[in-house]
This record gives C-alpha cells, structure tokens and sequence, in this order.
C-alpha cells in the first residue's frame, strides 16, 4: 500500500498539469456549471421519512436523472481519458480523449454485466434470507453489499486494462482483472477503504467550510461558493483516484502488453 501511494504520489507531480487540464475540463466545470444551474441534483431530497422515502426519491429521480446521468457519463469520460494519459507511448490530450471515447463502451458493457449478475445474486441471497425472517434479510444484505465491495476491490484493474490492454471484449477483461488481483482481494479492500474514509474526512470539511461562508453571504453568492467547493473536491478526488489506480496497476504488473507500463518504467 505504501508503495502504491508513494508511485501515486510520483504521477501526479510529474504530471500536473495534464492532469488538471483534464480534470478541469471534464470534472471541475461539468460539476460547477450543473450545480449552479440545477442545485437539487446535486443533493438527495431533505426530511425524509420512513413513510415518504420511496415517493420522494421517485419523483427526485424523474426531476434530476437526465442531469445525473449526463454529469456521470462525462466525468467517466474524464476519468479515462487521464488514465489514457499514462500509455507507454505517451498520447497527446486529443489522443487521450479519443481513447478515453473508444473504451467507454466496452467499459459501459461490463459494468452493466456486472450490475445484473449482482443485482440478481443479490436478489436471491435476500429472497433466501427472508426464510429467516428480519434478521435474515439483515444479514444477507450485509453479505451481498460487502460483496460487491470485494469484488469492485479486486475488479479495481478494469479500467487499466481496456485502456491499455485495448481488451474490449468485456468478459475477457473483466477475466483478466480479476486474475490480476487474485489472493490480493483483502489487501485491495482496506487500502480503498482508507483513501475513502479520507476523502470522507476532507469533503466533510470542504462542507462545513462552504457552509460557514455561505451562512455569511447571499444566497446567491452562498450557492457560487458551494458549486466551487463540490466541483473542486470532485475534480481533485478524480484525479487522485487515476493516478492511484494507474499506480496500482503499475505494481501488479501486466504481463501481456508493455502498452500498461508508464513512460520510463
């Protein structure tokens, strides 16, 4: 873990300012521009209850899901086209953002493939623990939620390996990113659950910062602070997340294609 973060750490000083170029470009303004010009997207619906959760969140849904689904497709598109950045044969931003678009779709297939099988395994882990009554259903969603957790940890290599690898079949390269993990599952698992209780820790603090000043300002004005603090926190997490992942996958190693080394490794 220490060696990951430390070759994380290397990437992005080498590499800032494509990095930010990228992250300002396809995180940063995408945020801003749709915080300002839809705020309720970019929050769940307050004071909900027990009773009125699913009518709130349903009609939240219909009001918001175009926008969500946009801002997420186009910040996807900026994830992968940073990570595109750190070919052997290292690619100018056009370039990167042209195979940052070739690999969505294959990446877009498998995670919709893993999506139905969990949905479906977790479906009938959950019908088989209603036999059990309450505490059965507890515990078997607590069994298929840390699952998903694990196998996203071992999965972690998915991206890389379309992008580099230029497998677009995507079973084979959902194959071959777990192989690439295996007996490294628990290990994956903690050193994510560390970077995201940090990332926790430091949005929890842009929050309340964003919170104080907008307690002392207009509306207006309250909203623009807030947009910069989210669109901020998400460009940099972005990009932090690539280089990690970039890091890892350097560490691991790719036996097949020299394309998945860094330029100097």
């Amino acid at each position: 873990m220490n060696r990951a973060w430390d070759e994380a750490v290397r990437i992005m000083r080498a590499n800032p300012e494509l990095l930010a170029l990228l992250a300002g470009l396809f995180i940063f303004l995408p945020t801003f521009a749709i915080y300002l010009a839809v705020p309720e997207a970019m929050s769940m619906p307050a004071n909900m209850t027990q009773e009125t959760a699913s009518t709130e969140m349903n009609a939240w849904m219909q009001r918001n899901a175009l926008y969500v689904i946009l801002l997420q497709v186009v910040q996807y598109i900026g994830i992968l086209s940073m990570l595109a950045l750190f070919a052997r044969r290292k690619p100018t931003v056009g370039e990167a953002i042209k195979n940052a678009f070739i690999a969505l779709l294959p990446l877009l297939a498998a995670q919709i493939l893993l999506g139905l099988a969990f949905g479906l395994a977790g479906s009938l882990l959950i019908a088989l623990g209603s036999a059990l009554g309450s505490a059965g259903v507890f515990v078997m969603t607590l069994f298929v939620i840390g699952g998903a957790i694990y196998v996203a940890a071992r999965l972690f290599a998915l991206l890389p390996i379309v992008i580099f690898e230029k497998i677009y079949n995507p079973l084979k390269a959902i194959g071959d990113a777990w192989r690439l993990t295996k007996g490294q599952g628990f290990r994956l698992l903690a050193f994510f659950a560390l970077l995201i209780i940090a990332a926790i820790v430091i949005s929890a603090v842009l929050s309340g910062i964003a919170a104080l000043i907008g307690a002392i300002a207009s509306e207006q004005a309250a909203l623009f602070v807030q947009a910069g603090f989210s669109a901020l926190f998400a460009a940099i997490s972005s990009a932090i997340f690539t280089v990690v992942i970039v890091a890892l996958y350097r560490q691991f190693g790719s036996r097949k294609d020299p394309e998945a080394r860094l330029p100097g490794a």
